[in-house]
């Protein structure tokens, strides 16, 4: 079931408070990736929507994920 919040904060306060399995993969997305069902250097799916992945957050998450780009 998806849940929604609404929330008066900016994303990078709610990031610093969410456990560490949440990522921010663009300047308008922070998912859980427990929830990934794929990914690639582009975008990942999460409940079957695909999020792009900002460039500058593409190597923090192949970091966090443990994969070495090749």
């Amino acid at each position: 079931a998806d849940t929604h919040f609404t929330l008066k904060t900016t994303l990078l306060k709610l990031q610093e408070v969410l456990p560490h399995y949440f990522l921010r993969i663009q300047k308008s997305y922070i998912v859980n990736l427990h929830q990934l069902k794929s990914f690639d250097a582009e975008e990942v799916v999460v409940h079957n929507k695909t999020l792009p992945i900002g460039k500058s957050y593409n190597e923090a998450l192949f970091e966090k994920l443990k994969i070495v780009k090749g």
